[in-house]
Parts: structure tokens; sequence; C-alpha cells
């Protein structure tokens, strides 16, 4: 992440140098024009689960795009509530699962108003039933249709729901270290409006974006700053490595030989015996 900070004394105003933070554990990196092309998928991805979400719920719905990021798999559990409706999507050929979160009770909402109610009443944190699964279930694959039209070629393989779980810590859609491509938007249903996120796997997204390169170990870390040392010029290695005292070899003579002193010039010999 890029810093920039600016500071006015005296009425004038000073930048201060950006400074890039770099995580040898993590290389992976989205650049400009590859969050610009996820930006304008989720966008439309957003648009066209709303539409889907007012045909079903009856009452005119919308979805908003927030932010997207690439935290661990294990960073994205961290910012998810204790108790949360995670809908796990199977990729063909990618053993990590995709997720769509969102919290229980907004969708026994959409469910109530699905079967005829007003979705005034607010419902309590609680698991879904068959039949309360089934129409989430769904909702899920209708999702599912509009994340296929919108993201097109950066998503080929198939993907179905699998599974729903509740709390976020015990449903293990991936490795704790694998990087997740996280989309976050606001849904609002009538007066309501919820938070919700799609973490999908970045082994399954990066590759269409042009990076290939995936999270590496802290071995693999340290091999590589070791390389990149290595290749800089040796007045930076001597520059930045310091380098023990010289000791001296039991073997060495204790005194040391001193040169003999040269002889004086005649000019200053004989100045000095005037």
């Amino acid at each position: 992440m890029t810093v920039r900070e600016r500071r006015s004394a005296g009425g004038r105003e000073t930048a201060a140098s950006a400074v890039e933070l770099y995580d040898f554990l993590r290389p992976v990196t989205l650049g400009r024009d590859q969050s610009r092309l996820l930006e304008l998928v989720y966008e439309t991805f957003a648009r066209q689960w709303g539409t889907q979400l007012t045909a079903k719920v009856r009452t005119v719905s919308r979805v908003t795009y927030l932010s997207s990021g690439l935290p661990s798999y294990d960073e994205y559990i961290a910012t998810l509530p204790e108790t949360s409706a995670m809908v796990l999507i199977g990729m063909e050929g990618i053993d990590a699962r995709a997720i769509l979160q969102f919290p229980t009770n907004a969708a026994l909402r959409w469910i109530g108003r699905m079967l005829g109610g007003s979705g005034r009443i607010e419902p309590r944190q609680r698991s879904f039933t068959q039949i309360e699964q089934a129409l989430v279930r769904r909702l899920a694959e209708d999702a599912l249709e509009d994340l296929r039209y919108s993201m097109g070629n950066l998503l080929p393989m198939a993907m179905t729901v699998e599974a729903f779980h509740y709390n976020p810590q015990f449903a293990q859609a991936a490795a704790t270290t694998d990087l997740m491509v996280v989309g976050s938007f606001d849904i609002e249903v009538g007066e309501h409006t919820t938070p919700a996120t799609l973490a999908l796997p970045a082994e399954a997204v990066l590759p269409q974006l042009g990076i290939v390169e995936t999270a590496q170990s802290a071995a693999d870390a340290r091999d590589r700053l070791g390389a990149h040392v290595v290749a800089a010029p040796s007045s930076c290695r001597s520059a930045s490595i310091p380098r023990p005292s010289a000791r001296p070899s039991s073997s060495a003579s204790p005194k040391a030989t001193s040169s003999p002193r040269p002889p004086a010039a005649p000019a200053a010999a004989a100045h000095r015996r005037r």
C-alpha cells in the first residue's frame, strides 16, 4: 500500500515521499488494471444479483459493490461475525471452496417475503430449516448464474452449491494461507440494508488475470530474499551486511614489526647543528 502524507506548515504544503510496503510471504498483488477489471465485473454482478432478488422477494432490491481485496483465507474469516450464513460453493478442478456470505437474519427476512410476509419482523439468528435451506439454495444458485455471466472467461469452471455453514471458524473452505479474491457488497431489500461478501479462491481467478504466482512459504521467501542479496552489487552488500572485526591469529608474533625510521635530510641536520 502506498502511503503519502501531506502536512501544512506556515501555509506551505509539503509531501512526504511515497513508501510501498512489500510482504515477502505474499508477493502476489493486484495491479491497477486487474483491480479495475474486477471492479467492473463485481459491479455487473451486483446489478444482476439485485434484479434477481427483486424478482424473488417481490420488493425493490439493490446490491451495491463496495470494495475488493486479496486477503488470506484466515484473514478473511477473521472479518466475519461469529454467526453468519455461509454458502460453500464447489469449483471444478479447485480444492478450495468459494463462499457466498450474508447474515442469517437477513436471509430469513428474504424467505419471509418470498412466502408472502411483509419482512418487517426481525427474525432471530438461527440455522435454516430444510425448507429454508432449499429456498436459500435457490437464491444462491441464481446468484451463481449472475456471477458466471458477469465473470465470463475470468471464471470458466463449473460451480455448484455444496453445503451451508453458520460458524465461519468451522467452515474450513480453504487452507488458512490460501489467497481469496473477496468482494464486499451492501444488499438493500426494502428498508433493510445488510452486508455480504463473495470470496473466490485466488487460484481460480488470478491465472485469467495474468497473475500465475501464488503465495509462498516462509522458507521460499527466505531463499528469494537471499537470492536478491547475492544479486545485489558488491558495494551494496558490503554496506548492508556488517563484517566481523579481524582477530589476530594465534600463530602471529606478539610484537609488531616496525619499519626503520628514515634518516634525516642533510638540510635538517645542518639546521640542528646551528
